[in-house]
């Protein structure tokens, strides 16, 4: 659509203002014996690099441009990368998958939304971001399901709500959107795909609400 306004010399240019954020889980295997390796050993919980429990988790700093996030979460992971061959722990694997050695992780995407949606006080507070998290389940959450293939112990698995349909928490700063899985950092492609989908729903589902609504 872009292109095809741009080849009628249309003077215009493309509005973003929800910023992208994300914190990816992924596993740290000991390939000596196919076991965790217990991460608050080398990182504390919280900060860009730092861990749950038993998972790896990448913090980076959020943007407006999916690309710019992913180069960011690239190179917290050659910091850790680092880290590892400081220590002689270069054996040691990061794996990217949702579900293995008994645990589920999680690609979780944040959305800053425009602050009257996320504030508590405001009438029919919630109404409108579940109408946002419907449209992501259908868009984002049905791709992000496709990509993991035979890793799907987080959806099958009975009794347990995380990554299920719909799994989403609202802050003071943003929607966090919780289905999609850790198998989407195994590359930036994925990574990329998944921030910039999530960013086209949410910006276009604002715009026209603003356009039918106060």
């Amino acid at each position: 659509t872009f292109y095809e306004f741009k080849s009628n010399n249309v003077k215009f240019e493309v509005s973003k203002h929800v910023t992208l954020g994300c914190d990816p889980e992924f596993f740290l295997i000991d390939p000596k014996n196919n076991c965790l390796f217990n991460p608050g050993t080398l990182v504390k919980k919280q900060g860009c690099i730092g861990h749950d429990g038993l998972l790896m988790e990448l913090r980076p700093q959020p943007s407006i441009e999916q690309d710019v996030v992913v180069n960011n979460l690239y190179s917290l992971i050659q910091q850790f990368n680092s880290m590892l061959e400081l220590r002689n722990l270069s054996h040691l694997q990061m794996i990217s998958q949702s579900g293995g050695w008994g645990l589920f992780t999680g690609f979780h995407v944040h959305l800053g939304l425009p602050q009257r949606l996320l504030n508590p006080q405001q009438p029919d507070f919630g109404k409108i971001i579940n109408i946002i998290v419907k449209a992501l389940d259908y868009y984002v959450g049905t791709l992000s399901v496709l990509v993991e293939k035979e890793d799907n112990s987080r959806r099958c698995s009975p009794f347990v709500n995380y990554g299920k349909v719909s799994d989403s928490r609202i802050s003071q700063r943003t929607l966090e959107y919780r289905v999609p899985g850790g198998a989407l950092l195994k590359h930036p492609i994925l990574t990329s795909g998944l921030l910039g989908i999530c960013s086209m729903v949410t910006h276009d589902l604002l715009e026209r609400l603003a356009h039918y609504t106060d």
